[in-house]
Order: C-alpha cells, then sequence, then structure tokens
C-alpha cells in the first residue's frame, strides 16, 4: 500500500476537521485577546474566526459572548443560536444564549425590567446546559428563577449547589438575597453570618445587592 506524501496528509486534515474544530489561528488569538482583556479585538477575531468557517461553533459562541460583554443581548442570542444550529450538543452556547435572553440582569431587577425579558427560554437553555454538563449552570439557573420570583426551584437548585460546594460562599451569597427578596430577613441574616465566618472578599458588595433586593421586593 503507497504512504501518501505529506502535503496530501495534511489536505486531508484540513478538510476532515475544518468543519469539527475552530481555525485555529483566530480563535486562539481571541482568546488571547480576551485574556488580556482586550474584547474589542477578541470580538474581532471570534467574528473573523466565524466568517473564515461558518461552521465553526466556537467560535460563533465566543463571539456570543464578546457581545454579551457590551450588552449586545439580541446579537449574543443570534450568535448563540447558530452555535447551537452547528452543534446541537455544545453545552456552552446555551449557557451563553440564557444569558443574552435573561441581559445578565441581577435577581433584583424591577419587575417593569423583568417583564422585558425572556426568562421562560433562558431557564430552558439553562436546564440544557446544565444537562450537557456545564458547570456553572445550576447556580445560575438558580438566579433565573428568582429572577421569575419561583422561589421553590430557585432555593431547590441554591441548596443543590451548597451541598455540592459546601466551602465555596459564592452559592450561601445567593441564597441570602433570594431569603430577602423571597421575605425572609431572619434566614438571610443567618446565612450572613455564616458568611462573615468565611470572610469572602465581596462581602461588601452583598450588601449593596440585598440592599437593592429589598427595594426591588418592595417595588
Amino acid at each position: 500500500m503507497p504512504f501518501a506524501s505529506p502535503r496530501s496528509c495534511l489536505a486531508f486534515l484540513l478538510l476532515t476537521s475544518c468543519s469539527q474544530f475552530p481555525i485555529a489561528g483566530e480563535y486562539d488569538r481571541a482568546l488571547r485577546y480576551r485574556a488580556k482583556g482586550d474584547h474589542a479585538m477578541a470580538e474581532w477575531s471570534f467574528r473573523r474566526g466565524a466568517e473564515r468557517n461558518p461552521t465553526d461553533f466556537h467560535c460563533w459562541n465566543g463571539l456570543a459572548e464578546m457581545l454579551l460583554h457590551r450588552s449586545d443581548f439580541a446579537g449574543a442570542e443570534q450568535a448563540a443560536s447558530r452555535a447551537i444550529e452547528i452543534s446541537p450538543t455544545y453545552g456552552l452556547a446555551y449557557w451563553t444564549r440564557s444569558l443574552a435572553r435573561s441581559q445578565r440582569c441581577g435577581v433584583d431587577a424591577t419587575q417593569q425590567q423583568r417583564l422585558l425579558l425572556d426568562l421562560d427560554g433562558a431557564v430552558a437553555d439553562m436546564s440544557k446546559a446544565q444537562e450537557l454538563g456545564v458547570e456553572r449552570a445550576r447556580i445560575d439557573r438558580a438566579r433565573i428563577y428568582a429572577l421569575q420570583r419561583d422561589f421553590v426551584r430557585a432555593f431547590a437548585d441554591v441548596n443543590a449547589e451548597i451541598a455540592t460546594r459546601p466551602s465555596d460562599p459564592e452559592p450561601l451569597g445567593l441564597r441570602c438575597i433570594i431569603h430577602v427578596l423571597s421575605g425572609d430577613e431572619a434566614a438571610a441574616a443567618a446565612d450572613r453570618e455564616q458568611l462573615l465566618r468565611m470572610k469572602p472578599p465581596w462581602l461588601s458588595a452583598l450588601d449593596r445587592d440585598l440592599e437593592r433586593a429589598r427595594a426591588a421586593r418592595d417595588s
């Protein structure tokens, strides 16, 4: 059996892999820009990678994340949807689209703000992301349930996160906010006392979030 030439092997690899994997140059360049905090250049590189290879779902989702960063929620949803069309089992794209549909609103969003969001679609996407193994999906779904004021499901998700990550203050901080939104100030105070012992660096920011949650609850 004759051996193929190195050039023909390279051509075969390019033809068979480019539709499944990101174009390394643009994708890697975009990741480097993003790591440096240069989101404008990261967006440009992700967009260029998607234009050069329209079936590159990694670049489409990277573009969606960059659009999300500058609050272009419609553009982010469209780019993430394109990634999902190309690869329906790519969990990160569902996670990104969920954030776009909920417009990354905090759980202290007012009722008027919440009415503008596609929260049912956001929950469906985040549930799919969890099913596909995205690590942050459950805690982020808890936030969306809290936005919907569906406290039963919000507490179910956040309590599961606390059970899974007992030494991580993030889910406990979220539960503290959800307690305030639900009107249980005593439970919120108990969670805050526990957080004081854990000493997270963002405790003062949490106090501001709690005040905003009280204002949203009473509005």
